[in-house]
């Protein structure tokens, strides 16, 4: 298992290294318009700029996770690389999990040092009210599943054969599924919709990838 993360992750290696870049200047300008006071009005104790960060950005991470999904799954099926490593006493089991877990690792790469940047940030620099943990839990737990929502979407869409239609579902679906944060918040609701989403969307994708010629 470990040799066919090792390997989806050398084939998404691009994807690896813009994200790497993008978060290391992310959190640049994060620590940055903190520690200048750049957009210091409080939200729950908290700088906006924090927020901003969140809306500016994050919508096309979501983009990009379900672009990841479908050419996972689109490379896989015109190249016949499931095909091949299927010979090699590889389960299909394993070779889709191998595939979501390099997913999850790319969205991790993505939330976990913003997360830790501002968890840093608000104890060292003093706000002017104490920030309200549990809202700031929700947010990136509710970005987190967002992102693995439209990464599941992704994969589901990939394995269609031609371009156009994973294309097109992204482009249709993906700012639906960003736009119900903007409209339900960072409730219990949003995170039960994406829970329920992912859990239909993989399960969908396992029947696919498990019953389908590769």
């Amino acid at each position: 298992m470990l040799a066919l993360i090792k390997r989806e992750i050398a084939d998404a290696a691009v994807f690896f290294l813009i994200t790497a870049i993008f978060v290391l200047i992310l959190t640049g300008m994060l620590v940055y318009r903190v520690a200048i006071g750049w957009g210091s009005d409080q939200i729950l104790g908290v700088p906006s700029t924090m927020y901003k960060i969140f809306g500016n950005f994050f919508p096309f991470i979501f983009l990009i996770a379900a672009v990841l999904g479908a050419l996972q799954m689109y490379l896989d099926r015109d190249k016949k690389i499931s095909s091949y490593l299927s010979t090699l006493a590889t389960t299909r089991r394993q070779i889709l999990s191998a595939k979501i877990i390099t997913g999850v690792l790319w969205i991790l790469l993505v939330i976990l040092p913003i997360a830790a940047t501002d968890a840093v940030l608000l104890k060292v620099f003093p706000m002017v009210a104490v920030p309200d943990a549990g809202f700031l839990i929700r947010i990136f737990v509710t970005i987190f599943l967002c992102g693995l929502a439209c990464y599941s979407f992704g994969l589901l869409v990939g394995w269609h054969s031609g371009k156009s239609l994973p294309a097109l579902g992204i482009i249709l679906v993906t700012p639906i599924l960003v736009s119900l944060i903007v409209i339900k918040g960072f409730g219990l609701q949003t995170i039960i919709f994406f829970l329920l989403f992912i859990s239909a969307a993989i399960i969908r994708t396992w029947q696919k990838f498990m019953s389908l010629s590769l």
